[in-house]
């Protein structure tokens, strides 16, 4: 009896830390206040308990990448989670009323900079992640917001680098960071080289086209995912989707 009580101990143990995200501290509704207290930056994510597909992976994949940041990189960065139950005990149902959430709107983000807190004004403070959940999107919400860097799955360090510095040059400046990037896209190898000529040509596209042509030529590539193409019309869109959320620096 006592090995029976021992392995379901054990493997409810397991079990436990199969579902823990890796990068992502778990809160509740008598821990959330003294996590997400306005002293530090937090990601809040709520959603339903036990969560997957898509959007999950996703995130598990941006938090594992933002959760290896050393404490001086990400500075003080930190990713949360509710998970919210609408049956039976109601666990953390307090939260998402407190916040103000609907449950066809889970996963829900929500960063809290700047002294924000839910205990001060609820979400209301709160900036508000609205774009289609992937891995690139939220990496660049944190970096937009937050000012931390994370290099996202299919990107190049050097070019994102140009990119932060294409961003932040005045217009007249823009040209002349486009061609301090070439030689730079020009000695990477293999596939970083065909991602560096993506980026040659994303770069020139914000010089004639201005930089609110990113999240529109996102959103676009965004609606073809799905649809029936050439493999190197797909090659070409898929290499726009891990790349573009580097050039946006509007809200997502």
């Amino acid at each position: 009896m006592r090995s029976l009580l021992a392995g379901i101990v054990a493997a409810s143990a397991v079990a436990s830390a199969m579902a823990a995200t890796m990068g992502v501290v778990t809160v509740d509704q008598y821990t959330i206040d003294k996590v997400v207290d306005g002293t530090r930056t937090v990601l809040l994510k709520v959603d339903r308990p036990y969560p997957y597909g898509e959007k999950e992976d996703a995130f598990k994949e941006f938090a594992k990448l933002a959760g290896s940041l050393s404490v001086e990189d990400s500075k003080g960065f930190l990713i949360a989670e509710v998970n919210v139950q609408n049956y039976g005990d109601k666990d953390n149902a307090v939260v998402q009323e407190r916040l103000g959430l609907k449950e066809s709107e889970f996963p829900a983000y929500l960063l809290f900079k700047d002294g924000a807190s839910p205990a001060d004004g609820g979400a209301s403070k709160a900036i508000r992640f609205k774009g289609q959940v992937n891995t690139e999107n939220l990496l660049a919400f944190v970096r937009s917001k937050v000012g931390i860097r994370v290099a996202g799955p299919g990107t190049v360090a050097a070019m994102e680098k140009l990119v932060d510095e294409l961003l932040l040059a005045s217009e007249d400046d823009r040209p002349a960071v486009l061609e301090k990037a070439r030689p730079v896209a020009a000695k990477l190898h293999g596939e970083d080289h065909t991602r560096g000529q993506v980026y040659l040509r994303l770069m020139e596209k914000v010089i004639s086209k201005g930089t609110e042509w990113p999240a529109k030529e996102l959103k676009r590539m965004e609606s073809l995912a799905g649809k029936k193409m050439s493999s190197a019309k797909r090659t070409t869109v898929e290499h726009k989707l891990k790349l573009l959320p580097s050039f946006v620096r509007e809200e997502l």
